[in-house]
């Protein structure tokens, strides 16, 4: 799954656009990323995610 710091109606016609093949969940305040320890860039002034992947083990502890 992608996680994004765009509103849901936005992904889903990128989703869409790129057939990108897996879900993208979007939170425009950035809780559902933080909580799952998504590492964050500012661009423009607006904080959004980096384009990275998060595994997480049993514990629920992220890793990069």
């Amino acid at each position: 799954m992608g996680v994004s710091a765009h509103v849901p109606g936005h992904l889903a016609e990128f989703a869409r656009s790129r057939d990108l093949g897996y879900p993208l969940v979007g939170h425009g305040e950035l809780l559902l990323g933080r909580a799952l320890g998504v590492p964050e860039v500012t661009a423009d002034g607006r904080t959004l995610f980096a384009r990275a992947v998060v595994v997480h083990d049993g514990t629920g502890e992220p890793g990069c």
